[in-house]
């Protein structure tokens, strides 16, 4: 019934006179073959409606003893299609994978591997044959921390940007950047891991060169986030304050210096204008040691433009701060040398420029008089009582440290406080004396 409605009345014709109009078999027909291997045959034919049938063929003996073939069709049009269709997306997704220049791999629950591309197989030196049914942790520099990965998609669902070292069979490295995700059935069973490797090895180089750079800048450097955190810091900013990186990082940039507030407000101005020029700072060391800077420092972006933070080098100019320093006090004192009319004017004013040029709280001069003494004939500061005990003090008394500098004939405790040029200077007098032996304290 149904080949009739499909094809109509046969009327009696033979096959391939009935259906294509033929005056002898089709070359392609295997009806007949059963009668030849007596065993039943199974084969796909094209019909002309254009569909494409699955035919099965038996063979049997009718009552009269004749040979008889059985044969049955289905359309299988659609199935076929479909086929074809899945195997075309098939190659498609194939052909993607296989076009993407990033190593692309697949893991089962197992952590083996399923399936790779061919950069995969670039980049490890074995062919796909040869690493599918392997652990995947097993091509890593480090397979603990692969295998913590892929552990990590299946407990997570992803991972983004995770960073491990490819090892080559010839011993070459490459530095990639893992994003993997998990794949599921139509269920929503989950089947594996798709994992797609991003090459960073250049420029993981390009980073290693321009931190050895920064690392060879014995300026500070330094970057600071919009929060005004700090980022990174080189060598040299580790020295000046006395902080390990460690430490430093997440820290705020302003802590480090005797004026929190102005640096604040240097790294907000860069923010605001984009860069600062020679920017006056002056860095506190752990220890309590003092370094006088200028900044320089700019706005610092990413590819798009927008602002990452604020790039800043510092230059030491501490040596030069104090040279000028000691310039200004040598004019100002030379200046008072010509307007003072009297000794003690001259010494009182230059007790105050002193004062001003050294920071300290109590200055005093002394000159030794005619009885031998070397008393304060000007001074600041001092009480009366420590002047009364100081203004008897003899040049030749052997004990004091003052007789000592003056003579001069410093002892060995004595050297590390010395200065080039044969002062001794000491900004923690109680930390001296308690450092001292007993003896030396004596003296």
């Amino acid at each position: 019934h149904y080949f009739e409605k499909r094809f109509g009345k046969s009327g009696g014709k033979r096959c391939y006179e009935y259906l294509f109009g033929r005056t002898e078999p089709c070359e392609t027909c295997e009806t007949y073959t059963v009668l030849k291997t007596g065993k039943p045959h199974h084969w796909e034919w094209n019909g002309p409606d254009g569909c494409i049938y699955d035919i099965s063929d038996f063979l049997f003996t009718d009552i009269d003893g004749s040979k008889l073939i059985l044969e049955m069709g289905i359309d299988i049009t659609e199935q076929i299609q479909a086929q074809k269709a899945l195997h075309a997306t098939f190659r498609y997704a194939r052909s993607l994978i296989e076009a993407s220049l990033d190593p692309l791999v697949t893991i089962n629950a197992e952590g083996k591997i399923t399936d790779v591309n061919e950069a995969t197989e670039r980049v490890t030196g074995c062919r796909r044959e040869q690493l599918v049914g392997t652990d995947f942790s097993d091509y890593f520099s480090e397979p603990q921390k692969a295998r913590e990965g892929y552990e990590q998609v299946f407990s997570e669902g992803s991972v983004t940007d995770y960073p491990l070292t490819i090892r080559h069979r010839d011993g070459r490295r490459t530095d990639v950047l893992y994003n993997a995700t998990i794949y599921k059935n139509e269920a929503g069973e989950v089947q594996g891991v798709f994992a797609a490797a991003c090459d960073i090895t250049a420029q993981k180089q390009a980073w290693q060169y321009a931190r050895s750079l920064i690392e060879a800048s014995l300026d500070p450097l330094v970057t600071i986030n919009a929060e005004g955190k700090i980022t990174d810091v080189n060598e040299a900013t580790i020295q000046v304050t006395g902080v390990s990186r460690a430490q430093m990082i997440g820290t705020d940039f302003s802590d480090y210096f005797t004026e929190p507030q102005k640096a604040r407000e240097g790294y907000e101005q860069v923010f605001a204008e984009g860069l600062a020029t020679d920017y006056p700072l002056t860095i506190r060391h752990r220890d309590g040691q003092l370094t006088e800077v200028l900044y320089n420092a700019a706005v610092y972006k990413d590819h798009q433009g927008n602002p990452l933070g604020v790039f800043a080098a510092a230059r030491d100019v501490t040596g030069r701060n104090r040279a000028e320093r000691r310039q200004r006090v040598t004019n100002s004192l030379l200046g008072l040398y010509a307007q003072k009319t009297s000794r003690k004017e001259y010494l009182d004013s230059a007790v105050e420029v002193i004062r001003e040029w050294s920071g300290c709280r109590n200055v005093g001069i002394r000159i030794k008089n005619e009885l031998g003494n070397i008393p304060f004939e000007s001074w600041v500061g001092f009480e009366k009582d420590f002047l009364d005990s100081e203004n008897a003090l003899e040049r030749d008394h052997r004990k004091t440290l003052c007789r000592r500098i003056i003579l001069p004939q410093p002892t060995r405790q004595d050297q590390q406080f010395l200065t080039p040029g044969g002062s001794f200077y000491c900004s923690d007098i109680p930390a001296f004396v308690k450092d001292l032996s007993v003896a030396q304290a004596k003296e």
